[in-house]
């Protein structure tokens, strides 16, 4: 019992710490290229790219349809990571802007 209970203490000590230490690179230039979201062993690569009219800026993400295919994650999982994303480039590279997420992508205006 004692032993059960140590190896769960551990995992969650593991989860947790990949959870605080995630964090997003950026590849490409500021007109197209990759946004990539790393958490421990896990990088999610969603592709970006400048926009026309009242978006700036927008980032492409799976529908929830295809999200698990597409990055072999679970999805409840997507909404948060979806949000971390548009955070970290939004403080990053697009502090005066906002931004929108929809179902195929996150959107940046201002």
């Amino acid at each position: 019992m004692v032993e059960q209970d140590l190896v769960l203490r551990q995992k969650a000590l593991l989860q947790l710490q990949e959870h605080f230490s995630r964090r997003v690179e950026f590849d490409g230039t500021y007109r197209s290229g990759t946004v990539v979201y790393i958490e421990g062993d896990i990088r999610l690569e969603f592709y970006h790219e400048m926009y026309g009219g009242n978006y700036h800026f927008g980032i492409d993400i799976p529908p929830e349809s295809e999200w698990e295919q597409r990055t072999n994650m679970p999805l409840h999982r997507r909404q948060d990571i979806i949000e971390f994303v548009a955070q970290a480039v939004q403080r990053e590279k697009a502090p005066n802007w906002q931004y929108i997420i929809r179902e195929r992508d996150i959107a940046f205006f201002g």
